[in-house]
């Protein structure tokens, strides 16, 4: 996918605070370590830098699983399709560099 700004979210504190944010219907995929939320694309300059514990951006030479992808004995699968819903516009919570810091 291109056009995209990537979310990984990694532990339950990260879980903790995505789910306080209006980012439910974005495109999301799952895999056993991590979820990784889709955005539409933001410039690295607009993001916020310091997300708090279990958050991060994935940067331009890093990837996510594609679903479909064997990890740990389990499969990465979408959790809610790009087909089904398009990735959303990044909340101003993760552009402003104060409001998830732990």
């Amino acid at each position: 996918m291109n056009d995209v700004t990537v979310l990984e979210v990694y532990t339950a504190t990260g879980l903790e605070q995505i789910f306080g944010l209006d980012a439910k219907d974005t495109s999301r995929v799952w895999t056993p370590q991590a979820r990784y939320y889709l955005f539409k694309f933001v410039e690295p300059s607009e993001r916020s830098e310091h997300l708090g514990p279990g958050l991060r951006f994935l940067g331009d030479d890093e990837w996510m699983p594609y679903p479909g992808t064997m990890i740990e004995g389990q499969l990465a699968h979408w959790e809610i399709s790009p087909d089904d819903y398009s990735p959303m516009p990044l909340p101003e919570e993760l552009r402003n560099r104060d409001a998830l810091k732990a």
